[in-house]
């Protein structure tokens, strides 16, 4: 399961109940199209079967419609992912490592970006083809969106 936390109020202005299913928020998520630009503090937590607790990471992340997207992990390590359109680069601060990546040809990569892509998007009916997907008003004002892969590869690496 992957969760997302962020200042989704400021940008949408709308309610959901607790815990609807995303496909019963598509209101809430329709207002993610006239949205060009997101910039949202995130909170990820992945559960791995072979991992008895889950990995959670912390940073901030920046989206530009419709295929450019800024993730700066702050915690546990700093590592910022930039991608632009079949490109992505990443760099390892501490290490002093940065990687540049065609998702042409790195099938996984593609999906998981893709599917990051899709989270933050407009495109709900996509996204419950591939996910399992809760939508949470937290006690901040802001949404959380609990997702849980259902097709391969995806429902194996997370």
């Amino acid at each position: 399961m992957i969760g997302l936390l962020g200042g989704m109020t400021a940008l949408v202005g709308a309610a959901a109940p607790a815990g609807t299913a995303c496909e019963d928020a598509t209101g809430l998520m329709g207002r993610f199209t006239a949205v060009e630009t997101i910039h949202a503090s995130y909170v990820e937590h992945k559960h791995i079967q072979l991992m008895e607790t889950p990995l959670v990471s912390r940073g901030e992340l920046v989206l530009v419609k419709p295929d450019r997207l800024r993730m700066d992990m702050l915690e546990p390590v700093r590592q910022t992912v930039v991608v632009t359109a079949d490109r992505v680069r990443i760099i390892q601060h501490e290490l002093g490592v940065e990687q540049d990546l065609d998702l042409g040809a790195h099938a996984e990569a593609r999906t998981i970006l893709g599917n990051v892509l899709l989270a933050m998007g407009e495109q709900v009916e996509q996204l419950v083809d591939e996910y399992q997907c809760a939508l949470h008003r937290s006690e901040d004002g802001g949404y959380r969106m609990d997702l849980t892969p259902t097709r391969p590869p995806m429902n194996r690496m997370i």
